[in-house]
């Protein structure tokens, strides 16, 4: 078992009084996995020298998929407030892998651009992500896949229009 699965179930054990039960809640289930997911995927990181928050590497995602967004597209797209992505924008700037440059069209906005060091990442981080993926998706038929992510989505859409 790995140090993660070890460290849930001490919690769930011990700090919860679980007792290896499993809970039910919707919430509870999804939360679990999605955590264990990025840790693993941290760890693969750390062991590759590699150190970046999951909430870098959210942002990181964003800008591969599209560079030159401002910080209002990403809050939007990312669903974090914009205290926190400022703040993991500001840890990626130390670290040289974004810059931030005054929008032409408007002034008061600056896009985010990934820099070489950014760019280069993606070459490093997206196989370690995508081999998480490949191993939570382990022993589920592609229907059940498919199923699974047309149920999140919907539960996502009921919440985000409340």
């Amino acid at each position: 078992m790995c140090l993660v699965a070890r460290t849930i179930n001490f919690y769930n054990n011990f700090i919860l009084g679980k007792k290896s039960e499993h809970n039910e809640s919707l919430g509870y289930l999804v939360n679990r996995a999605g955590k264990m997911m990025s840790n693993m995927a941290q760890t693969k990181m750390r062991e590759k020298g590699l150190v970046l928050a999951h909430e870098h590497m959210v942002l990181l995602f964003m800008l591969w998929r599209q560079d030159g967004l401002n910080q209002k597209e990403l809050v939007g797209s990312i669903i974090k407030d914009k205290s926190t992505i400022t703040r993991g924008l500001n840890a990626l700037e130390k670290q040289d892998i974004i810059v931030r440059i005054t929008d032409e069209k408007d002034k008061r906005n600056k896009r985010i651009f990934l820099t070489n060091k950014g760019k280069s990442l993606k070459k490093e981080i997206k196989p370690l992500v995508y081999e998480v993926n490949d191993t939570a998706a382990e022993n589920i038929s592609q229907k059940d896949l498919l199923t699974c992510k047309k149920v999140l989505n919907q539960i996502y859409e009921n919440l985000i229009n409340i």
